[in-house]
């Protein structure tokens, strides 16, 4: 019961930052009433124990990147505007302004911004209290 409260607080609360984020990045003063730009819903499951949500917004200029890391807890993230290459194990996909991606602990990504513009990326990590946030793989 404790995870699934757990659960509903996180969703709220990237909901919230998300949608702020998203008005702030986008140049537009808060309407009376929310406007939904973008959702959507991960399953995430954790041990018990306390953790710190952070919520980071990053922009990378256009040939930037994150190499090779991993997160101890799970991240949610959305491309706010632009676009991004991400590269998960084998694989690599373009996430577009308004998709998203789930990190999952402890498996390796990079992220890279391969196109002419800018990306604004908001991402919502969820870390063990007193974890690194982020650490490199070196090959």
């Amino acid at each position: 019961m404790r995870g699934n409260h757990l659960r509903a607080v996180l969703c709220i609360l990237a909901f919230i930052a998300v949608g702020i984020i998203v008005s702030h990045a986008a140049g537009q003063a808060p309407s009376l009433s929310p406007v939904g730009v973008s959702r959507a819903a991960y399953p995430i499951e954790v041990k018990a124990g306390e953790y710190e949500l952070i919520v980071q917004v990053a922009d990378l200029p256009p040939g930037s990147g994150v190499p090779l890391h991993v997160h101890p807890g799970p991240v949610v993230a959305t491309v706010i505007t632009g676009e991004v290459t991400l590269v998960e194990s084998d694989s690599e996909r373009v996430v577009k302004a308004r998709q998203g991606w789930q990190e999952i602990p402890d498996s390796p990504n990079a992220l890279f911004n391969r196109s002419s513009g800018y990306a604004r990326v908001v991402a919502a990590y969820l870390i063990p209290k007193g974890a690194a946030q982020i650490t490199f793989i070196k090959k």
